[in-house]
């Protein structure tokens, strides 16, 4: 049995990559540079094929607008904690350490939910903290591209809350030695 990568772990997490187009366009939309270099190759290798003068002026049909991710938000029963990690079934060692923070930090929880819309959930909630779960979690809700490591050890002032970047929980089972990285940034919002 072969060890997974981190890339295989992100993609069965299905983090890998971040932005994915949730639905496929339909296979008769081409974007019209394909259209172009397709009829351009349909001249040359046939020599019965008239040119098309109208295949520059070829337009792209309406697309299904892409869906915003959706994320699994847990929500600490006395409403001051709220933890937001990729919306993807937790296996059972991940579901344990996030288990394992919550008793560490005395917190009990309500059941996970799912939204796609995090800030309608934030307001809803209105948590004093917020702890985003992974570079992709953090990297969205910040509206931001900056790499983990510059998101980490900050404390992010986001819809009238804290909200703090931390490491995914299969980064965390996978790097041991990260978990004290993540205590320092629960224990900088615990701080505040």
């Amino acid at each position: 049995m072969s060890m997974m990568t981190r890339e295989d772990m992100l993609r069965e997490l299905e983090l890998l990559p971040v932005w994915q187009l949730r639905a496929p366009l339909p296979t008769q939309i081409m974007p019209p540079q394909a259209e172009v270099a397709q009829a351009k190759q349909t001249q040359v290798n046939s020599d019965k094929v008239e040119p098309n003068p109208d295949a520059e002026k070829l337009q792209v049909g309406a697309t299904a607008p892409i869906a915003p991710p959706q994320f699994m938000h847990i929500a600490s029963e006395e409403g001051e904690w709220l933890f937001i990690l990729p919306d993807a079934p937790l296996p059972a060692d991940e579901a344990q350490l996030l288990q394992n923070i919550f008793i560490a930090l005395r917190i009990k929880v309500k059941p996970a939910q799912v939204s796609a819309n995090v800030s309608e959930a934030v307001a809803t909630l209105q948590p004093k903290r917020v702890i985003a779960m992974g570079e992709g979690v953090g990297q969205y809700l910040l509206a931001s591209d900056a790499l983990l490591k510059d998101l980490r050890g900050v404390i992010h002032a986001w819809q009238a809350t804290q909200l703090v970047v931390t490491y995914d929980l299969a980064h965390l089972l996978k790097v041991p030695t990260d978990k004290a990285d993540t205590w320092r940034d629960l224990c900088l919002v615990l701080a505040h």
